[in-house]
């Protein structure tokens, strides 16, 4: 039996799922259709018969070799390994030099161009030779015709967001087993270049959120079709039947630095108020925008995370919303939003200022979801435990005193919401928090001040970021430090991103010399030999005491309650020893 590693990638091109000239498709070869087209939509005769095809064909690129798996169609022309880089969390965007998504997990990969014959990509190849597939009768010989990237870009520009696919296993007797998939969407291919030179880039599937790509609420095409004065209530908007196209039957609209809540019927509106949300009412010229507001009112935090990646492109499979509920009910059930986005904003901005109130968001490859993970104590998580012994492996330990957080100001309220959300002043309220022993430059040398401009609490809510504060606080308020572990992936193949390690290691002394167990959250996770290494950077874990909740009425005393009804609940300790019954350290609320 042999066995040998074998790593690819995967391509899906999606194209139409019909036939050129059958059924609905009745495209015909005359007049200016002198070819059949390759059943992409770039190359499609007959659009408005066009029907989406999610997987056409499915490209597969391995390096050369002289045995491939058989079964599908392969081509040995990659270069080298695909060069990755894991994503790294970003908890509570607490880390201001990265986005709320955190840093992307890459992929780029280098292909050498070839002549192709096109048996595979072209459903009509063998007419193209024959001359049946042109106009003119007269056929060519594909493979004499340019080369195999160059046609597929030609044939297929809209590539980007589409899935690529990097697979790690090995070839045992010439199949394929033991096949690990990490899944990226497409940003970019570039090339052939003059050595035929092609590369392929993507990222993970949170690139759709990019600002670049989508923003929320979408820009409105509607114009006003004459003057409105300040006191006016009813207007018409051009183009005609743009009502129908763009707009909601009730809504609420920007006009320059007005907002307006409406009803329409077809174009004609009626505007049922003036000036809302802290705006003035005033005139306004023919042709002035009629923006829709994109409205969220008492909302969960959790529901408007996932209606904004919806709006990006997300795929529903993607979102694990009975999770997310359920972190959200139990760690950040009183957050509530209430906001108007007055004009297009790019979704990772949109979420840059939202991850700040107590929650991280990322792309887990091995389970193909994007996880959201309150910042909050260890609440029934699994602890996996590793010291210098227990790994046989060299542990790195470093600080980062940027990630320090002495005090936190939240500002929230915007004065007026047509106006930036990214500058203070530009907000009614600040909410400050904070250990003013560690301002002190006799401290730390320097005090260590979070900034967080938060648009999405048009009401204040000082309940919620007194308590996102407390939790960043509890967080980071001693110099987070960093560990870097490898680790053999057979024994440990199960740690995901922000999963809690207890790390035990001569790097970490108290101050008597010993080296007691610290935990740490994983915040990177990348593996450099497949299958075998894996590579985790984590971050300390700062809630060292006791937390719990409100609990039950029918509870047991404490002594009474078994260590499963202890864990999750709060009793009360004794005022004058401020401990539990048993000497047990007392509860603290967070």
């Amino acid at each position: 039996m042999s066995r040998e590693p074998f790593i690819w990638i995967e391509i899906d091109v999606d194209g139409c799922s019909r036939s050129f000239g059958v059924g609905s498709c009745t495209a015909t070869l005359a007049g200016t259709v002198d070819r059949k087209c390759f059943r992409t939509y770039e190359t499609c005769k007959l659009r408005s018969a066009f029907q989406h095809l999610k997987t056409f064909r499915t490209l597969r690129y391995c390096q050369p070799r002289s045995n491939t798996p058989k079964g599908a169609t392969w081509f040995p022309v990659m270069q080298g390994q695909p060069s990755e880089q894991s994503a790294t969390v970003n908890i509570a965007g607490s880390d201001s030099d990265l986005s709320a998504f955190g840093r992307r997990a890459t992929v780029s990969v280098t292909l050498t161009d070839f002549p192709d014959h096109d048996r595979f990509m072209d459903p009509y190849q063998a007419e193209r030779v024959s001359g049946a597939a042109q106009l003119s009768g007269i056929g060519y010989d594909p493979r004499a015709r340019g080369t195999h990237f160059g046609k597929l870009k030609a044939r297929w520009p809209y590539y980007a967001g589409r899935p690529l696919r990097v697979k790690h296993g090995y070839l045992v007797d010439g199949v394929p087993t033991g096949v690990t998939t990490r899944d990226y969407i497409i940003t970019n291919i570039d090339g052939p270049d003059d050595s035929g030179k092609v590369t392929i880039s993507g990222s993970d599937v949170l690139d759709l959120a990019d600002d670049k790509r989508t923003r929320v609420p979408k820009a409105s095409s509607g114009k006003l079709l004459a003057d409105i004065e300040a006191n006016t209530t009813v207007l018409t908007l051009t183009p005609e039947g743009i009502g129908d196209l763009e707009y909601e039957t009730a809504g609420r609209a920007r006009i320059g630095s007005e907002l307006v809540d409406y009803t329409r019927s077809g174009d004609v509106f009626t505007l049922t108020a003036r000036g809302v949300n802290r705006t003035t009412a005033a005139a306004h010229k023919a042709l002035s925008t009629f923006q829709r507001v994109k409205r969220y009112v008492g909302a969960r935090a959790d529901d408007v995370i996932a209606d904004l990646l919806t709006e990006a492109g997300v795929a529903a499979s993607y979102l694990p919303l009975p999770a997310w509920k359920a972190e959200v009910d139990r760690w950040l059930s009183g957050t509530r939003i209430t906001r108007d986005i007055t004009e297009p904003t790019g979704i990772k901005a949109l979420m840059s200022s939202i991850v700040p109130l107590g929650f991280s968001l990322w792309w887990e490859a091995a389970d193909k979801q994007i996880r959201l993970k309150a910042n909050r104590p260890v609440d029934g998580d699994q602890i996996w435990d590793l010291s210098d012994r227990n790994t046989n492996l060299s542990v790195s330990i470093d600080e980062d005193d940027k990630q320090r957080a002495a005090a936190v100001l939240f500002w929230t309220v915007q004065k007026d919401p047509t106006k930036s959300a990214t500058s203070s002043e530009n907000y009614a309220r600040t909410w400050a928090a904070g250990d003013p022993s560690a301002l002190e430059n006799w401290r730390y040398g320097s005090g260590a001040i979070k900034n967080f401009l938060c648009p999405w609490l048009e009401n204040g809510a000082d309940a919620v970021v007194r308590v996102a504060a407390h939790r960043l606080l509890r967080r980071f308020e001693k110099t987070p430090k960093k560990v870097t572990v490898e680790l053999d992936a057979a024994k440990f193949a199960g740690i995901r991103l922000t999963d809690v390690i207890r790390v035990t290691s001569h790097g970490l002394q108290d101050d008597t010399g010993q080296t007691p167990a610290a935990l740490y959250q994983v915040i990177s996770r990348s593996e450099p030999k497949p299958g075998e290494r894996i590579k985790i950077v984590a971050q300390s874990y700062q809630f060292d005491g006791r937390f719990g909740f409100a609990t039950a009425n029918d509870s047991p005393g404490y002594l009474g309650a078994t260590q499963a009804q202890r864990d999750p609940g709060m009793f009360a300790a004794d005022p004058t020893t401020k401990l539990m019954p048993n000497g047990d350290p007392p509860y603290e609320a967070i």
